[in-house]
């Protein structure tokens, strides 16, 4: 196709007649607003099967017609889109070929957009070899991996993983990190501090060797009438019958 010509002679000279747009009986009317602008939208499909159209497996040709009209200045403009698709009138209706028409900026608005606003794609100095494809490659997965996730805006689900680099992309992925594994220093670490904690030398009225009296209760706290008793197996034996 030559996109220096409009779609309608290129299918006319194409097919080396015109199409009869005058006998098109599938029509769609649509109005809607919304971006500060009135969109009225008008689909006209005609089946094309048998009129020698030049492309292969063309079945229906459409033409869409839009108008918008500006909601600050009224000021209307018309765009006129020309296409073709290989469903037929059964498959496809005039209001599926209009959604299937604007379902392209979906795309535009969701990926590309992102991209080039987001990551700055289009700013990047990665421009030699297949650096761009393999930039663009690990891109799309992690624009649509944050939306899995439940984020509507990119940029304020990318500033929320930059504050826990270490966790939240793997999060993200549903992966986990391994428990770090403790090494011997570790262990004994651990160790000195138990028997720090629980050792016989010194108690509050309990002997590993066996009772004895002190002054004030066993359970209260270091104080004035309570002060630890440092015991001495040599001096004191355990008490035996």
């Amino acid at each position: 196709m030559n996109p220096s010509r409009p779609a309608d002679q290129q299918l006319s000279r194409s097919g080396g007649t015109s199409l009869p747009r005058t006998q098109c009986t599938a029509r769609r009317y649509n109005r809607d607003g919304g971006h500060g602008r009135q969109e009225t939208r008008s689909v006209r499909v005609l089946t094309v099967t048998g009129m020698g159209i030049d492309f292969p497996h063309t079945a229906q040709a459409a033409k869409i017609l839009r108008y918008r009209t500006d909601a600050k200045t009224g000021k209307t403009t018309r765009q006129t889109v020309y296409a073709i698709t290989d469903l037929t009138s059964h498959q496809a209706s005039p209001q599926q070929i209009g959604y299937l028409a604007r379902a392209q900026w979906v795309i535009e608005n969701r990926l590309h957009h992102v991209r080039d606003t987001t990551p700055a794609e289009d700013a990047s100095k990665i421009r030699t070899g297949h650096g761009p494809e393999n930039m663009a490659t690990l891109r799309n997965p992690a624009v649509n991996t944050l939306r899995d996730a439940g984020h509507h805006n990119i940029a304020t689900g990318l500033r929320e993983t930059s504050c826990h680099p270490l966790t939240h992309p793997l999060d993200l992925l549903h992966l986990t990190r391994p428990a770090p594994t403790p090494n011997r220093q570790d262990f004994e670490s651990a160790l000195r501090r138990v028997r720090r904690r629980h050792s016989p030398s010194t108690s509050w009225g309990v002997s590993g060797q066996g009772a004895l009296p002190v002054r004030g209760s066993t359970d209260a706290p270091p104080g004035p009438g309570n002060r630890p008793v440092v015991h001495n197996p040599a001096r004191f034996p355990p008490a035996t019958g």
